[in-house]
Order: structure tokens, then sequence, then C-alpha cells
């Protein structure tokens, strides 16, 4: 080293300490990110909601780097700050004697403050060494293992929560939602459609996957599948009608059919949805004797004239009965609105949940979507649906 040139050497050690600053704070940014996405998993879990790796990867973003650069800034080596390690290191007197012989051009003087430069190298490549193989790596890689952890545990491993889980309507409910994603993904992947149209009807079912996560009832979920399916449909519309006028009949056929399959699927989802619990064909009302009217003499009103309305002609159209007046259509086969099934048993007095039920919901969401049922109308159509599902 030439005399003179003790500040390169100076600038030198600065730009290590830099280093160390900025290391030791990306450690400890990444630290607190770790951890935080772990109390953010810890209390998801805790809760029985699902948690994903995009949200997860937001989170441990939004806290590394304000971290990252508070540290980095509190840290920074200013002069000070660089006496006070040089200090700390015991390389105080040789500073000095470096800055003293710094225009000396004897041999003595050279050897001391190579001596000096020898010493401050040294200690500071010791010092990283000993701060990262311990303190901020051990803290770390805790951190890590934590994050890891509570995002891949399983959602039923606290027992307090049990009890929601096990309820058979709502495990019978998270069915249903299951089956369908799981359908919606198998028929989307099948048909092989262009990379843009096949990401958009993805995203699609990963937003409806996760409002039916949300979705607390029946209701809500079938509302969720709704507006799912007004979506898909406005994707594949959208994309046929490009097909069309490209003149690629044949891809906007293929696209018209995968959307009257993705409607199959959803509209059938929510008719299980809405239907409760699956029963058997044989035991549903009517199939076993003496279940109708006129089956076992004294049993069942219609037996009696006059007990049962259909016995009087005039009192139910067509003299069906299990259809309300009004609901059957001018030949008396109890439709409504092209639907083959009536909604009133007048043998159990419920409400049979199917086609009719879904059609008059989707309907009534609709309006509510384009605003045209007030607030007052909207708090009591929903107490109304609520409790017919309960009935």
């Amino acid at each position: 080293m030439k005399p003179g040139d003790y500040r390169k050497e100076f600038q030198k050690f600065r730009g290590k300490l830099i280093l160390e600053t900025a290391l030791r704070s990306a450690v400890s940014a990444f630290s607190s990110g770790a951890l935080g996405v772990f109390l953010w998993a810890l209390v998801f879990r805790i809760l029985g909601k699902e948690t994903d790796l995009q949200t997860a990867g937001m989170l441990f973003a939004a806290l590394f780097l304000p971290v990252l650069i508070l540290l980095f800034w509190r840290r920074y080596p200013t002069e000070k700050r660089i006496a006070e390690r040089l200090d700390e290191a015991g390389l105080f007197d040789r500073a000095v004697t470096l800055y003293e012989f710094r225009f000396e051009e004897s041999g003595m003087a050279a050897l001391q403050r190579e001596d000096a430069i020898k010493h401050i190298r040294e200690v500071e490549k010791s010092r990283l060494k000993r701060h990262f193989r311990v303190r901020e790596g051990v803290l770390a890689l805790l951190a890590a293992v934590l994050c890891g952890t509570a995002l891949w545990m399983p959602r039923d491993l606290f027992s307090f929560n049990s009890s929601a889980e096990q309820d058979p309507e709502r495990l019978r409910q998270e069915e249903i939602a299951s089956n369908l994603i799981e359908k919606l993904w198998e028929e989307i992947k099948k048909a092989k459609n262009d990379r843009n149209l096949e990401e958009n009807l993805l995203r699609a079912v990963d937003t409806l996957e996760k409002n039916l996560e949300n979705s607390q009832t029946a209701l809500d979920k079938v509302g969720k599948i709704t507006e799912a399916e007004e979506q898909i449909g406005k994707i594949l519309s959208e994309k046929s009608g490009e097909y069309t006028k490209e003149g690629e009949e044949e891809k906007a056929l293929k696209t018209e059919e995968e959307g009257e399959r993705l409607k199959e699927l959803l509209e059938e989802a929510k008719k299980q949805l809405l239907n409760g619990e699956q029963e058997d064909p044989e035991e549903q009302p009517g199939d076993q004797p003496g279940d109708q009217p006129g089956d076992q003499p004294g049993d069942q009103p219609g037996d009696q004239p006059g007990d049962q309305p259909g016995d009087q002609p005039g009192d139910q159209p067509g003299d069906q009965p299990g259809v309300r007046p009004g609901e059957g259509s001018e030949e008396g086969n109890g439709t409504v609105d092209g639907q083959t099934e009536g909604i009133f048993d007048p043998n159990s007095g419920k409400v049979q949940y199917k086609e009719v039920f879904a059609s008059y919901y989707a309907r009534y969401l609709e309006a509510v979507k384009k605003g045209q049922i007030s607030a007052e109308l909207q708090e009591y159509m929903d107490r109304y649906f609520e409790s017919l599902m309960k009935e």
C-alpha cells in the first residue's frame, strides 16, 4: 500500500459493514415475516378456515419489506458507528497508528500499516461468520419451520372446533361443494381450450371455491354458485363470439357445448344443496302403500268425501293433488315454469326443493343484485327462504 492510501482501506472496511448490515437486516426481516405468517395461519386453523399460499405470500411481503428498510436504516454504518466498531474490536490503537504513519515511507511504518490493515480485515470476517452461524441463522430457520408447519397443519387439529365440523348438514354441504369444484376442474382441463380461456375459467372456479368456503348456509352457497354460473357463462359467451367473428364455427360450437356442461354441473349442485338430505326414491312420500289418499280407507283424508280438496271438482286445477292453485299449467299436469314436479306435498306438508325452488331463489337473487328489492323486503325474504330450508 502506498503512503496516504489508508482511506481506501477504511472504505473497504465500511463496505463490509454495509454488507453485514444488509444481510443481518434481511435475515431479521425474513424471521419477522415468517413469524407473522405463522401466527396468521395458526389463527385460521383454530377458526377452522382454509389458508392459501397466495395470501400467505402477500402477508409475508407486507411484513418483510418494511422491517428490512427500517432495520437497514437504523443500522447503517455512519462514521461514528465505524469508529465505535473499531473500538469494540480493539483496533483503535492500530487505526491511530495507521493514520499517524499514513505518509511515512520507512520500512517500519509500512509494516505497522500492513499489520493494522490485516487485523481490521480478519476481525470483521470472524464477526460476520460468528453472527450468521449462531444467532440470525437459528432464528430464521426456526421461523421458517413454524411457518411451514402452520400452513400445512390439518384443519381439524383443534378439538374444540370438531363439533362444528361433525355437523351432518355442514359436512354434506362441504362434500357437495368439494365435488362440484373437482368436477369443474376436470371438465375444464378435459376440454383443452386455449390457454387464455382455460386460465379465465380456472380463475372463476378458484373464486367460487373461496366463496363457498366462506358461506355458512345452503342458501348462501346457492347464491355464490349462481354468481359463478353467470361469470362462467359470460366468459364462454365472449369467447364463442370471438370464434364466430374469426370464422371458426367449430370452436364456437365446442365452446357453447362446454358452457352447457358446466351449467349442468352448477345446476345439479344447486339442486343438491336445496334438496336437503338425499333420500332413496322408495322413501319419498307417496311411494309406500297407504301414503297416498285412498290407499287405506279411513287413514287419509280423501277416503272421506269432501275432506280432500282434490275430491271436489273445481277446488284444484285438473283435480291434481299436490298442486297449489295457480301453479298448474293449462293442461292441469301440475307443472310450474315447465318443471315436471310440484313444489307442495299435501301428505307431508313440506316444500320439495327441486328445480322449482332453485329457479325461484335464483330469480330472487338476480332481483336483489339489480336493486329491484328494498332492504326491508329483502330482510323478510331472506328469513322466508331460511324458514323453508328448516322445514
